[in-house]
């Protein structure tokens, strides 16, 4: 096992719907809505350049909230949107990364992958990393729970559904 030195963290998440792909498709990829329907964890979003018809180019000021009382920062641009597959998003400010939503039906359902790598910025969690790693995955976690929640309600219509159960969730660690 090799030991991991870094600020830099990866995280893999699958979610599972009983809904069309297009539907998911549609509420993924309008961040500007994640504060209403996710808002355990987007405080705030906010259009600085519009994209291209597709939304690529797209540049927000996003606000989120972890473990500290004191909201995170960062800057999103939208890079590709392929409907209703996949979407992709880079980020700087308090965390700089990558992200990448992959959405693909299987029967009457739709599978949705997302895949974050990221480094966080600020100076307290650079010099701490070895402490916060953990908790920077439990959040992780606990908070794409949530999304996962609060994603299916808003399929439904802000009704409540019976969870289907999803795949596991896999977290990797990437060491440069």
């Amino acid at each position: 096992i090799p030991i991991v030195l870094t600020n830099d963290y990866r995280f893999v998440n699958e979610w599972t719907f009983e809904a069309p792909v297009e539907r998911v498709f549609e509420l993924i990829r309008r961040p500007l809505d994640y504060p209403r329907w996710w808002p355990q964890v987007f405080l705030a979003a906010k259009q600085i350049t519009p994209g291209d018809a597709q939304g690529i180019g797209e540049v927000l000021e996003v606000r989120t909230r972890l473990w500290r009382p004191d909201a995170q920062c960062s800057t999103a641009t939208t890079l590709e949107v392929v409907a209703p597959i996949r979407m992709s998003f880079e980020t700087s400010g308090d965390f700089g990364g990558l992200g990448i939503w992959t959405l693909w039906q299987h029967g009457p359902d739709t599978l949705v992958r997302f895949n974050w790598r990221f480094y966080a910025n600020r100076t307290f969690m650079r010099w701490f990393w070895w402490i916060l790693r953990p908790v920077l995955a439990a959040h992780h976690h606990r908070a794409m729970a949530r999304g996962e929640e609060s994603l299916r309600r808003e399929l439904q219509g802000g009704q409540n559904q019976t969870s289907k159960k999803t795949g596991p969730l896999r977290t990797a660690r990437i060491s440069n």
